[in-house]
């Protein structure tokens, strides 16, 4: 940080322009300070104060705004809370100076759960804000209902509200781990806004995994009973883009246009806002035939002339939302005669992908350019062996046990194609031949031999 001296409460003039360099003048009620911002300028700030103590604070605040905006590092929180409590005269005239920014007169709270509720409210780019006030209202509850300030939460009571959600709260190690990252992340732009000095839950280590018994093979018998139980002919495309394409729901088919459809080139553009931030908003699908009848099928019903259908979406019921979405689809899930399972939506995509992996006709570089995902995160969260690659295993241990035994039984035609190339040897009459080969002798010739003399 930058130091100065700090002399007697009288005019004591600055020898050299350094930054932070101070020229105070007391009067009656005020104090004059002169610093040095910049090594060429120099400016006057006037503070209500002429107490010492109340001076020599106001020095050391404005010595840090002057280093915050050399280093462009952030404010630290005694001086943002210093800031808060500031007349308007003052905090006016640290602006015009360029100490503080317009913006920094913004109030954040300080207190812990009320910066994290407004900061939830601030972020207007996250699809679900929701997800962050969770674990919000989690704090709170386990604080008994009581907020507390910044640095009146300890690393070990972090740890312990990690523990607590997953003994006392009743959740998962995921989504009390999925807590804690969010917690995270939110206490880190705390601590950018200068409202806290630490994070008390930046070392908690979390593992989030997936969980297997979740996962559920939706099959082609189930896929067909599905689409027999839809009761309209949109809830059948919407089950075919998320079975048979693998598409995000609802993000990626509430985007969905008739536009995005080349039914000559037989292709599919599906706008993904999961990994647009990454550089990938769209990827092109194969417009699988099964897909493409249910599509037909949904466009004869809407307009009879594809340029009434320009700028319409597919799937107009998802802008409804997932929660409506999935209730409508468990719904059809019984009428079908089957359970509904944890992950309706992600169990339909994932049964794509094993089911295209499974057929091996393609390669993993499709597979990753159709699906939009990377091979590790497909072995992790999405490949799965099926009941066909079971039975195949199966029967291959049995067939090599049956020719160890009975090969003529197991292989009759191939025993027989063997036979007739494998000639039967008498070992007799091999030898007496191998003993009747005369060997043909050279004579040797060393090597570097000297012309032969006439």
């Amino acid at each position: 940080m930058l130091t100065a001296q700090l002399g007697p409460l009288q005019s004591s003039p600055v020898t050299s322009p350094q930054n932070g360099s101070f020229n105070m003048i007391k009067k009656p009620t005020t104090t004059k300070i002169r610093v040095y911002t910049t090594p060429s300028k120099r400016v006057s700030i006037s503070v209500p104060w002429n107490d010492a103590r109340q001076v020599d604070t106001v020095r050391s605040h404005i010595l840090h705004l002057i280093e915050v905006k050399r280093e462009s590092i952030p404010i630290q929180r005694q001086t943002n809370e210093w800031l808060k409590r500031i007349p308007d005269k003052l905090r006016q005239r640290l602006t015009e100076v360029g100490l503080i920014q317009e913006s920094s007169g913004e109030q954040w709270p300080n207190k812990i759960c009320e910066f994290m509720h407004k900061y939830v409210q601030s972020r207007v780019d996250w699809k679900k804000p929701e997800n962050y006030q969770q674990p919000v209202n989690k704090l709170l509850e386990f604080f008994g209902g009581r907020d507390r300030l910044f640095g009146n939460l300890s690393v070990g009571e972090g740890e312990d509200f990690h523990r607590w959600m997953q003994r006392g709260g009743g959740l998962s190690p995921n989504t009390a781990g999925q807590h804690i990252k969010r917690c995270k992340q939110m206490l880190k732009a705390a601590i950018g806004y200068g409202v806290a000095d630490f994070n008390p839950f930046a070392n908690i280590k979390i593992n989030l995994r997936s969980d297997p018994t979740k996962n559920v093979d939706v099959t082609q018998a189930m896929f067909e009973k599905l689409l027999e139980a839809c009761p309209t002919q949109e809830w059948r495309s919407f089950i075919a883009l998320a079975r048979i394409a693998g598409a995000r729901c609802p993000s990626e088919i509430v985007g969905l246009h008739w536009s995005h459809i080349d039914w000559d080139k037989k292709t599919l553009v599906l706008k993904s806002p999961k990994t647009a931030g990454s550089g990938k908003p769209e990827r092109t699908i194969p417009l699988f035939a099964k897909l493409e009848q249910e599509l037909l099928a949904l466009r004869k019903s809407h307009v009879q002339n594809d340029h009434q259908l320009s700028g319409i979406k597919v799937i107009p019921m998802v802008a409804c939302g997932s929660q409506n979405l999935r209730k409508g689809l468990n719904s059809i899930i019984r009428k079908a005669g089957l359970t509904p399972w944890p992950k309706p939506f992600m169990a339909l995509r994932r049964s794509a992908r094993n089911e295209l992996e499974h057929a091996g006709r393609f390669t993993e570089f499709q597979l990753e350019q159709w699906f939009g995902h990377t091979p590790k995160v497909a072995k992790k969260y999405y490949l799965d062996n099926d009941d066909a690659s079971m039975k195949k295993a199966a029967q291959y241990g049995s067939q090599e046990r049956c020719l160890k035994k009975y090969p003529s039984e197991a292989f009759p035609r191939m025993q027989g194609i063997l036979e007739k190339l494998i000639k039967p040897v008498n070992i007799d009459t091999f030898l007496q031949e191998m003993a009747g080969v005369k060997v043909q002798e050279y004579t040797y010739l060393g090597s570097n031999q000297k012309p032969s003399v006439p």
